[in-house]
């Protein structure tokens, strides 16, 4: 760990010195909608860039900023669910089958997807450089008996990728890291010993920080919680954001990343209606600088349209989006608040159309 923490100490200053603004990329089911925004610049001003076909689900969008290219999975075309490839503006530039495909990940280091097939009654983790894409040019990376879910490849470029996966038994997730280098599968921590989480919906690790984070859905949402813990040790586990009386932050939070940068986390909350910003540091609740980013147009609290974003996506990007605004100091969000004092509605997901598989998401 030591050893890592120094060569992030020498690549980070290139790394800030070359960034771009920060810009998030959300999929939204309910709207079946791809926006994009500014979070540090306009936290309330979102832009649609492509809309799905009604009935699809948006739960999966990843982009690149070199190449500049934005993918998803989730769009049936004659019974297939393609890969679709398009510009940094939501045009769509290719659409490709890869068969048997289960769960998708970017690994923007390297321009490539990392997806998961099931072969032979394994579950096989490939690598495919972009411009493989349905070919049979593939790279196996790891074969087990148990799904990779919650997949997060390379966070600050620590040349690992992390998963979850559930042995069949409720309440036994193990955290599991693949040394891209080595091709070492390492079992980091797990629930029966270190207390790791049950009905968790995502994953983001902070290598630098020695943390992992994760969104978790428990039973009745206001329990719901962004929790962290230490994933090298399996100690220092605790509700990170989380709802109190008459103040209401988490109810169904879905895909959670990390701007190493701003040393902020940001997450998709599908029942609050919102994508929700906070603090990687703060010994308490309120030190976590927690902050609504945006409540989508028209929605008027729990009243509004259906308007449920699940996955999301940070990149950095010369230039500005969504209209003439100028960033915000790095790491600081405008208008932050803290949640709502009338409870959300009760989440209830939406029927997908027969056969769509939901991957990663079978708590």
């Amino acid at each position: 760990m030591k050893k890592l923490k120094i060569l992030l100490g020498l690549i980070t200053p290139t790394v800030i010195s070359s960034c771009g603004q920060l810009t998030m990329y959300t999929g939204d089911h309910g709207s079946y909608e791809y926006k994009r925004s500014a979070p540090l610049a306009a936290p309330q001003l979102t832009t649609n860039i492509h809309h799905l076909k009604t009935s699809y689900p948006g739960f999966y969008i990843f982009a690149d900023n070199s190449p500049g290219r934005t993918f998803w999975w989730g769009e049936r075309v004659n019974n297939q669910f393609p890969v679709f490839v398009a510009d940094l503006n939501g045009n769509i530039i290719d659409q490709v089958v890869i068969s048997g495909i289960r769960r998708l990940a970017l690994d923007r280091n390297r321009d490539r997807i990392i997806y998961e097939v099931v072969n032979n009654g394994f579950y096989e983790l490939r690598a495919q450089t972009y411009n493989a894409l349905g070919s049979a040019n593939y790279e196996v990376l790891t074969s087990g008996l148990y799904p990779h879910r919650a997949i997060d490849v390379d966070p600050a470029r620590c040349g690992k990728i992390f998963w979850v996966e559930n042995r069949g038994i409720v309440g036994s997730n193990h955290l599991m890291q693949l040394d891209l280098k080595t091709k070492d599968v390492t079992e980091l921590i797990n629930t029966p010993t270190h207390g790791f989480p049950d009905r968790l919906l995502d994953i983001a690790v902070d290598p630098v920080g020695g943390h992992v984070y994760w969104t978790q859905n428990v039973s009745g949402w206001q329990n719901d919680i962004v929790g962290r813990m230490d994933y090298l040790t399996g100690t220092g586990k605790e509700r990170w954001i989380y709802n109190q009386k008459d103040d209401y932050r988490v109810s169904y939070p879905y895909e959670i990343e990390i701007d190493f940068i701003g040393r902020r986390i940001y997450w998709a909350d599908m029942n609050m209606n919102w994508n929700a910003s906070a603090r990687m540091e703060g010994a308490n609740l309120s030190d976590r600088d927690f902050s609504p980013l945006d409540r989508y147009p028209g929605d008027k609290g729990t009243s509004g349209p259906n308007y449920h974003p699940t996955a999301i996506e940070l990149i950095r990007l010369p230039g500005r989006f969504g209209g003439s605004v100028s960033p915000k100091e790095e790491g600081k969000i405008s208008g932050r608040t803290k949640g709502i004092s009338n409870p959300p509605r009760q989440y209830n997901r939406p029927r997908a159309l027969t056969g769509f598989f939901y991957p990663d998401r079978e708590y």
